[in-house]
């Protein structure tokens, strides 16, 4: 493959070279704050000493100081430029790790999920801003469906121009995708809060890694028989507390994976076929988590 930015060898070579690059900064940054904070560390202990050393050498503690804050400088000027170069290369190989993961891929970017969804009853955190990225819309293992990166931010004070500064509330990956349920009203089962007046199963287990939201009868217990909660509880995704989905009326499935993303990147892979591989790995790795839920997806024919 030739992209602009060379042949598959010479990317390789350029990614091998990245690599060197960033460890070297990833070094200079490490010895930097080594420097800064043991030379402060060693002067207020001498300082509350009150020893001869300080008296004598005292000027000398300030040499490493200075040292220390330029080696974090250039630490940091690398590791940032050798990191946009890897994102480059990598949106350059992002199309094919998509093409070999997906059964097809209608749109990626450019778009985003209705911000309702965020809204609909999935134990999310409160928030006042939700920003999306790497919006994903195609079909992975037979299932038609749209995802998302997003993160949600809460305000917490104004500045002194009276703009609002926000924290992160929750960041993570929405699946929307299509359940074969008929229902007469919706229902929610989620590890991100404990929902008020949840309802409750006959399985601890359950009740204790879930929290239920049904909107009045009981079609949420037409899924979630003592079969399927006991292979629920056993997941990975659950036991690390990650897990939301919520059936819609409508026939609309949420699926929320807490901290997932949809494109990733290691800094030990060298190669352009390794790099992409990687992503393609993810996103196999996304459709594994969806087939082991086992909801009832709506699959194409």
């Amino acid at each position: 493959m030739t992209t602009k930015y060379g042949s598959a060898q010479e990317i390789d070579q350029r990614l091998q070279k990245l690599g060197r690059q960033g460890r070297l900064g990833g070094k200079l940054l490490g010895i930097g704050f080594l420097m800064v904070f043991g030379t402060a560390i060693l002067y207020a202990v001498l300082v509350m000493l009150a020893t001869d050393l300080l008296e004598s050498f005292g000027a000398m503690f300030f040499v490493p100081m200075p040292v220390g804050f330029l080696m974090i400088i250039i630490g940091a000027v690398i590791t940032s430029k050798t990191g946009r170069e890897r994102s480059q290369i990598q949106d350059a190989y992002i199309p094919i790790a998509l093409d070999q993961a997906m059964d097809r891929v209608d749109q990626f970017w450019g778009a985003t999920l209705d911000e309702r969804y965020f809204k609909e009853e999935l134990g999310l955190p409160m928030f006042d801003e939700c920003s999306q990225s790497s919006y994903l819309k195609g079909v992975l293992r037979g299932i038609p469906l749209e995802m998302s990166c997003f993160v949600l931010k809460k305000e917490t004070t104004k500045d002194d121009d009276n703009q609002p500064n926000y924290e992160i509330a929750f960041s993570g990956l929405m699946i929307v995708c299509r359940h074969t349920m008929e229902l007469k009203e919706g229902f929610a089962f989620t590890q991100f809060t404990r929902l008020l007046g949840g309802m409750k199963t006959e399985s601890e287990a359950f009740n204790k890694a879930f929290s239920i939201y049904a909107e009045g009868g009981l079609d949420v217990f037409r899924l979630l028989t003592p079969q399927y909660m006991e292979h629920l509880v056993s997941l990975p995704e659950v036991r690390e507390k990650e897990l939301g989905v919520r059936l819609c009326q409508d026939g609309t499935l949420l699926i929320v994976l807490e901290h997932r993303r949809i494109i990733v990147d290691s800094d030990d892979i060298t190669t352009g076929s390794g790099m992409v591989e990687y992503m393609a790995n993810h996103i196999r790795g996304i459709a594994d988590t969806i087939d082991s839920l086992e909801l009832p997806i709506q699959r194409e024919a």
